[in-house]
């Protein structure tokens, strides 16, 4: 469960740098 909380983490992160990456 920790692994997936850890990688849910990361994705959202990734997410967020990529929104500002766009911008």
């Amino acid at each position: 469960s920790r692994c997936k909380a850890n990688f849910n983490s990361i994705h959202h992160a990734m997410r967020d740098f990529v929104r500002y990456s766009f911008v």
